[in-house]
């Protein structure tokens, strides 16, 4: 990234600005050569798929619906046209919740249904020690994530336990899926040490021990930390210490998730933001915001703030993608009215109302992954058998000589050959 660029100092909120980051880290100058072309010859070019992942979650519960029901195909159709990527959500508790009683269907439905459609995806989590300790997420304080047979375990038989998830779950996955969301949410409040309920039944002060045993059974696999309270929140500091501490020891950390769950009126300044998506970037690994909502009140003020931080992690050169915790009324988190009465927390707004009518924010998102962030044209192919534009990086399909071409453009692969058949 050039030094103009690099600094959060420089870095300014106004739309001009965003923009000018965007042409910069999210665009290049392609050249496609042409095989057995003429000069003069008309090609179109369209971009398929974006390549920053534009994210949801998919809910088991639409997938259980009959095929022909009005809502499950409403909500596919939704997940297809405006997502390229799906965080499929296979909880330990929700896939095992009796000891060796395996309810893995809906999940391989998921992933068979994102197959098909050219979804990438990412599996989260393979182990979430949420125990009710800890605040941060207020929503979830009663709630645990500790099936009750797991808690009838002691240390050695925990560990045995947890060994056979990971075998189950990379194995059922194995081929399918190449990014796993390994630890969510271990980050105690006081300390590096993690604070999940694995960890303190095991007495293990690091993370260490599970990225060794899951990369012993897929040494292929990326391996994700996720934690809360990073970008709304004071997380940050211990959040990039517990990182540079499994990197020191070897570890071969795949990625960095970060939730975007904001609980205020409004998501935090811009320029804070930025910096602490800086502080994290000095690992170069890549960056996810995995959980996506706002617990906004007022529809038009979401739209807004959904605007702001799209555009903001497209900016940003370290971030590869946002995924949503939902986008239908009956499916955002938190569900369940009891919950939210008890804890005063209004359900995360969605982009489809429940009779499918958009919110103002799937307006603006449905302007940005359609209309803003998409490349298309038309041109000639000239006397060097090229043709040449600029473009965001990128899936495209060229149409030449009545025949299709799909060619992929990234950061380090802005030129191509394609020979006409």
């Amino acid at each position: 990234m050039d030094e103009k660029f690099s600094s959060c100092e420089r870095y300014m909120t106004s739309d001009i600005e965003l923009s000018a980051l965007i042409e910069h880290n999210r665009k290049g100058d392609f050249s496609i050569s042409f095989t057995g072309a003429p000069t003069g010859t008309k090609v179109t070019y369209t971009m398929t798929c974006l390549n920053f992942e534009l994210g949801t979650f998919l809910a088991r519960s639409s997938f259980m619906l009959p095929e022909n029901d009005s809502n499950r195909r409403q909500y596919l159709d939704k997940a297809d046209k405006y997502f390229n990527s799906i965080l499929i959500l296979c909880l330990w508790h929700l896939m095992e919740p009796e000891q060796g009683k395996y309810n893995e269907e809906p999940y391989l439905s998921i992933w068979k249904w994102c197959h098909a459609h050219k979804k990438k995806t990412i599996a989260l989590s393979v182990f979430y020690g949420w125990d009710g300790l800890d605040d941060c997420d207020p929503a979830d304080a009663h709630l645990s994530y500790i099936q009750p047979w797991v808690r009838r375990l002691n240390a050695e038989q925990l560990e045995e336990a947890m060994k056979r998830r990971l075998q189950c779950i990379l194995t059922l996955f194995d081929g399918k899926i190449s990014n796993y969301i390994l630890m969510n949410e271990v980050l105690g409040k006081e300390s590096l040490e993690p604070g999940d309920y694995y960890s303190n039944i095991l007495g293990f002060k690091t993370l260490e021990p599970y990225f060794r045993w899951a990369q012993a059974i897929n040494p292929n696999a990326n391996f994700y930390l996720n934690e809360n309270s990073i970008l709304e929140g004071d997380k940050t500091p211990h959040y990039i210490q517990m990182i540079r501490l499994l990197i020191e020891a070897g570890v071969e950390v795949g990625g960095i998730g970060i939730q975007g769950h904001f609980f205020g009126k409004r998501l935090p300044p811009s320029e804070e933001m930025w910096e602490k998506l800086d502080a994290l970037s000095i690992f170069n690994l890549p960056i996810r915001i995995t959980e996506f909502g706002i617990q906004a009140i007022d529809e038009r003020q979401y739209a807004e703030d959904l605007y702001r931080f799209y555009r903001l992690c497209f900016a940003h050169p370290a971030v590869e993608g946002i995924t949503r915790c939902f986008y239908w009324e009956p499916e955002m988190w938190p569900r369940g009215k009891e919950l939210q009465v008890h804890y005063g927390w209004r359900q995360e707004a969605p982009l489809w109302r429940k009779n499918w009518s958009p919110t103002p924010a799937a307006e603006i998102y449905q302007h940005l992954v359609t209309d803003e962030w998409v490349t298309k044209g038309s041109g000639e192919i000239d006397a060097q058998r090229q043709l040449q534009f600029r473009g965001f990086f990128g899936t495209y399909q060229f149409d030449v000589g009545g025949s299709s071409y799909t060619v992929e453009f990234t950061h380090d692969k802005q030129s191509a050959t394609v020979t006409l058949t």
